[in-house]
């Protein structure tokens, strides 16, 4: 099978949308209520990246100026103009003193991070919700029980990460010519339920031909969100 016909091939799985327990809506009020002032917090592959960048556009979009950098990008340096909102992905990863510089100096700051950040409000919490992978694989790759059934026994082996399950499936349907071979090589296992306790894994970044340390962030809140990192 080529890669642009695969249903989890990343181009396609970067469309999914954050999914949460709580609306955009009532996220940009708790927002707007902190002053732009928040960190996102959780393991990795629990949606923080996703959902900071659809932050983002929300707030472009409402006419408000925004930032947004990497915790490598050495710009996140340059002092955010008046007013503008500064977004930093994966501030845990900045050196201590630097976080505090930008927590002190920088009025509207929002950062994902893996835990609570000095001088910042946790904006939201995230966790994994292994019941919404399903959805998630059924809107990649249709309702087919045998698909499901391997990505339950995925989600298990990958420790909840459901960027490793979307490539592991990548590999099974890319060793077929066709979807239809691939959904008859997986067998008719029958459907049970998620396991509700996970821990995340490392994450990486996704080329459209998913590698081994591919990632994908799923859920915040009681969410899940499948847009994966490119």
């Amino acid at each position: 099978m080529r890669a642009h016909e695969n249903p989890f091939r990343s181009s396609r799985a970067q469309k999914l949308s954050f999914r949460g327990s709580l609306s955009k809506d009532e996220l940009l009020a708790r927002l707007a209520t902190l002053r732009y002032r928040g960190a996102i917090v959780g393991p990795e592959g629990s949606g923080k990246t996703t959902l900071l960048r659809e932050l983002e556009a929300d707030l472009s979009a409402a006419g408000l100026s925004t930032r947004f950098h990497r915790f490598d990008d050495l710009a996140l340096l340059r002092p955010a103009e008046r007013g503008t909102i500064l977004m930093i992905d994966g501030a845990e990863k900045l050196p201590w003193v630097v976080h505090s510089l930008l927590a002190l100096t920088t009025p509207r700051l929002i950062v994902t991070a893996h835990g609570p950040r000095e001088g910042l409000p946790v904006l939201l919490q995230c966790a994994v919700h292994p019941k919404l992978m399903e959805g998630l694989v059924i809107e990649l790759a249709g309702p087919d029980a045998a698909v499901l059934a391997r990505a339950r026994r995925l989600f298990v082996e990958k420790r909840g990460n459901a960027r490793e399950v979307f490539a592991a499936l990548y590999d099974v349907f890319a060793a077929y010519p066709r979807a239809d071979a691939a959904h008859r090589a997986l067998g008719t296992a029958q459907m049970r339920p998620f396991p509700f306790t996970t821990k995340s894994a490392p994450s990486g970044n996704l080329p459209d031909r998913y590698s081994q340390d591919a990632r994908v962030p799923i859920t915040a809140g009681e969410g899940i969100n499948g847009r994966l990192q490119s």
